[in-house]
């Protein structure tokens, strides 16, 4: 009697499936592209918000905060990041390995990219194994796919900047989550079940890491809507149903709570982030341009900066907007004909770029680490339509040598950016040309060139800085313990007096201390020109507010 073919035994691993082992392997080879791509950032400095939350602040270096973060008293409590309580923790288990050594909090960086690069190959292997597609086509749709999302430049700014982990953290979450959905469709009742815990914690925590979190519910129901067909007899429609709403219940559930208990404004996070133009209808109106824009990030790259501005966008005006929306969308729907995997991709794109979409006000209308979850949706595309059909597997070397001669560019171009994040007078030098808009640049340089002992030069930047934006307190105050280490103590009380007058905060050192925008070394620097201001002021006047 001729044996039954097992891929109708096991619709879930069809006969021409690649073996667990050469998963596992080659899973193993993709991450460890993405770690030794950025290895170089273990050489790297505490830069951008890294010196707030690692230097300035002493909150993750206090062993008694772990149990406010487990017990969730942290979203009450008046921290910078409270509701990312997963990114907290995981930088205060780099505390007690590493202390204050970058070199350990960048290796929890490029070690979760290689994971989240792993973990993208599996998924893609798996669902385009699930769909049919020969075993060959499954393998190098899913390593292109991977390949990519590891060395793209677009992922620089969230691996090489320890303060992004929340980005990182979201993505693999939001990735282990789908990759744990698969064995959701059959099996045991109590694996099943297993399996059902882990997702919706894993949802959780993908929200915990950061809000765009938020994304992988409906992705889940994406997921479930896309592959069911390929899952016949797998079990009744109801524990999907029940899945998909313990999911969307305890992650609703969570951003209730974090709204409920959040803390009233104060020091940290006093100023409120407004919509782009000042209302929601110009946001809107501005949002294809910034769509444009990340667009030519991905499929083009090339204008990436620390501080992106509407200055940014002056070539992509509204026609040219327009028509590259156009040109994906009509690429878009080619691409995902009769391929329910790079739908898949598709939709992750969008639903990632959404909550950063400026709908509901953020502070940074556009950055760079906002494309690296939508780069996973990118990933799925890629290997939606390499591994659509068995047409590649007559031309695997010449398809390895396309996918080299874009990889090995994509590569380069991370590796220089790596060099831009190694410290902040790299950062902020280049920033400025990228940029040549960006007040925060030139106060940030101020600020690393007082640092190094470089006054004038540091008082420079500051005056850049002041010039370009006039309302910025941190800029007038830096200027003038710039200008009080020339000795110029009569210009230096006069610029403080600016700062005095913009922001509170810089009223007294106790008070600027609360923020963490200050270094230790800093703040005393300042403390001789708020006492010869302090003396010069009438004793009717007050110089706090209350």
């Amino acid at each position: 009697m001729r044996a039954k073919n097992t891929a109708q035994l096991l619709p879930d691993a069809p006969a021409s499936a690649v073996r667990p082992r050469w998963q596992a392997l080659v899973a193993a080879a993709v991450a460890a592209i993405a770690i030794g791509l950025y290895v170089p950032t273990l050489w790297g400095s505490f830069v951008y918000d890294d010196e707030a939350m690692m230097l300035n602040s002493t909150f993750i270096h206090d062993a008694r905060h772990i149990l406010d973060v487990l017990s969730l008293r942290i979203l009450s409590m008046n921290v910078l990041d409270s509701e990312r309580f997963v990114k907290l923790l995981s930088l205060m288990i780099d505390s007690a390995l590493w202390g204050k050594n970058p070199a350990g909090y960048h290796l929890t960086n490029i070690l979760l990219h290689g994971a989240s690069t792993a973990l993208l190959f599996l998924l893609a292997l798996h669902l385009l194994q699930s769909i049919g597609r020969p075993a060959r086509s499954t393998m190098a749709g899913a390593l292109v796919g991977a390949v990519i999302f590891a060395v793209h430049p677009a992922a620089s700014e969230a691996v090489c900047v320890v303060s992004n982990r929340a980005d990182l953290l979201a993505t693999f979450f939001v990735l282990l989550t789908l990759t744990l959905a698969r064995f959701f469709w059959s099996g045991p009742p109590a694996r099943r079940l297993a399996v059902a815990v882990a997702c919706v914690l894993s949802a959780v925590l993908a929200v915990a890491s950061k809000q765009n979190g938020v994304v992988v519910a409906p992705l889940l129901l994406g997921y479930w809507l896309l592959m069911r067909r390929y899952h016949q007899g797998r079990g009744r429609t109801w524990p999907w149903l029940a899945l998909l709403a313990a999911c969307l219940l305890l992650v609703g559930g969570l951003g209730w709570y974090v709204s409920l208990v959040k803390p009233p404004a104060s020091s940290i996070g006093a100023v409120q982030p407004k919509y782009v133009g000042g209302s929601l209808a110009e946001a809107i109106a501005y949002q294809p341009r910034i769509w444009a824009f990340q667009l030519r990030q991905v499929f083009w790259p090339g204008d990436f900066c620390a501080d992106l501005t509407f200055y940014s966008l002056r070539w992509v005006t509204k026609p040219l907007a327009y028509g590259i929306l156009a040109a994906a969308l009509a690429g878009a729907v080619l691409a995902c004909r009769r391929n329910r995997v790079a739908l898949l991709g598709v939709i992750l794109y969008a639903l990632a770029l959404a909550p950063v979409s400026n709908f509901v006000p953020i502070f940074h209308p556009l950055a760079d680490r906002y494309l690296y979850m939508p780069m996973v949706g990118i990933g799925l595309l890629l290997a939606g339509v390499v591994g659509k059909r068995d047409i590649f597997s007559p031309w695997l070397p010449p398809l390895g040598v396309l996918t080299l001669a874009v990889a090995v560019p994509l590569a380069g171009m991370t590796l220089q950016r790596e060099r831009v994040w190694h410290d902040s007078v790299s950062l902020w030098k280049a920033t400025l040309s990228e940029n040549a808009s960006s007040w925060v640049a030139a106060n940030n340089l101020g600020y690393a060139l007082y640092d190094l002992g470089r006054y004038s030069d540091a008082v420079k930047s500051w005056k850049q800085a002041v010039w370009m934006f006039p309302d910025s307190a941190d800029a007038w105050a830096g200027l003038a313990i710039g200008l009080d280490a020339l000795g110029q103590s009569n210009a230096a009380d006069d610029t403080y007096a600016h700062a005095y007058d913009l922001d509170v905060h810089y009223r007294s050192v106790e008070s600027l201390r609360e923020t963490g925008q200050w270094t230790a070394e800093q703040l005393p620097k300042l403390q001789p020109i708020i006492d010869r201001h302090t003396a010069k002021m009438p004793a009717s006047q007050p110089t706090t507010d209350k």
